[in-house]
């Protein structure tokens, strides 16, 4: 990962340990409310998949709870919407119950700006791991910006896509 600016590969979550996973686990995460009609057809904020597609064809069915993203591509496109909008349930709930954190926290004010998928390895939708390497591009609050690097490595649980956290390599 390259990150000048210490940014965690999943952004700014909170780098707490999980300390009670059955508690969490059980914890009931209220769905974003569908977004108005102006937001709905405006380009998603990953870039749409396939390129251009609104917010509403592309990951708010994923924020809102309507679909689970069928591939580990579409699962981090909405992760990175989910920073983009606050969504810190998102995250959570998309995240492996193994390695992620007790919080996960948003709140920096950071602004999230742009998103380019470098590399996909597996992760469709028959596969059981998958790997996405991707740049963020953020702009902090004193006007100055960065971009995040991960080469990210995804699962399935529970015939479900969840991040696992980066991966040593791709391939």
């Amino acid at each position: 990962m390259t990150d000048s600016t210490a940014r965690t590969p999943d952004k700014l979550a909170s780098a707490q340990p999980a300390q009670d996973q059955t508690a969490q686990d059980q914890t009931a995460s209220a769905p974003v409310p569908p977004a108005s009609a102006s937001q709905a057809s405006a380009p998603c904020p990953c870039g749409g998949y396939p390129k251009g597609a609104t917010y509403s064809q592309c990951c708010e069915p994923a924020l809102t709870l309507t679909t689970w993203p069928p591939t580990a591509q579409q699962l981090m496109r909405s992760r990175y919407t989910a920073h983009v909008k606050g969504d810190e349930d998102h995250l959570f709930r998309t995240w492996h119950p193994k390695t992620r954190p007790a919080r996960i926290d948003v709140g920096d004010g950071a602004e999230w700006i742009g998103l380019r998928v470098e590399a996909v390895s597996a992760g469709g939708v028959q596969d059981e791991e998958g790997v996405v390497e991707y740049r963020a591009a953020y702009r902090e609050p004193d006007g100055s910006s960065g971009e995040l690097h991960e080469v990210a490595r995804f699962v399935r649980r529970a015939r479900r896509w969840m991040y696992l956290g980066p991966a040593e390599v791709l391939g």
